[in-house]
């Protein structure tokens, strides 16, 4: 579990879990992630230190690498066999961008808008809001070419843009709420001589060949 936001740790979708499940979560000082956990009754939680490498089984590697700003966020980087990823889940300036190189897929977050800012609050105009969103955009996709650049990996795969704001209740949201186009995350992906991977329903990637 990276973080405590509910799209991260879910206490619905957790319900459907026995209670003794091992957990791995981040050490942050605050205790935010595994002391939430432990309110839903879970016992069995392991706090990996940021930056250290731990095996948990042969040829499974995974460490835990802390979000570069003030926010309770981390990060995994995974060593499966001969292939190597890196997930920023949510973090800005993932380790102060101290990050291993060259490796096989970098996956990012990129639409943007997850969090209905600025448009759930009242003290903007439209116009304003339209003005901060825009902003956000191009910081989001920003990150994203920062990463490319700090990593240099061989693959990247996008995440946690394939959403909608679906009810009724929430038109006002919508029609404001733009995301990142993915058409322009693909070609600045591929600017940076990075091959992308769509995600895709109907496609399975196999890694188990080597290939």
């Amino acid at each position: 579990i990276s973080h405590n936001h509910p799209d991260h740790l879910h206490p619905e979708t957790l319900s459907h879990l026995e209670k003794d499940v091992a957990f791995i979560v981040p050490p942050f000082i605050t205790r935010s992630t595994s002391k939430y956990l432990e309110d839903l009754g879970f016992n069995n939680i392991y706090e990996l230190e940021f930056g250290q490498i731990y095996e948990l089984e042969k040829g499974f590697q995974v460490a835990i690498m802390k979000s570069g700003d003030f926010r309770d966020d981390s990060g995994l980087y995974v060593a499966c066999g001969d292939k190597e990823f890196l997930l920023t889940v949510d973090s800005n300036y993932l380790n102060g961008h101290i990050l291993p190189k060259n490796i096989d897929y970098l996956l990012t977050s990129f639409a943007g808008g997850a969090s209905g800012y600025p448009f759930i609050y009242e003290n903007f105009s439209d116009v304003e809001k339209r003005k901060i969103s825009k902003r956000n955009l191009g910081s989001t996709l920003s990150r994203v070419r920062q990463y490319l650049a700090a990593v240099e990996p061989s693959f990247y795969m996008p995440y946690a843009g394939m959403f909608e704001t679906a009810l009724a209740r929430d038109i006002y949201i919508t029609n404001l709420n733009q995301k990142n186009d993915y058409a322009a995350l693909k070609a600045l992906v591929e600017y940076a001589g990075v091959e992308f991977i769509e995600p895709k329903n109907d496609e399975k990637i196999d890694l188990s060949s080597g290939n």
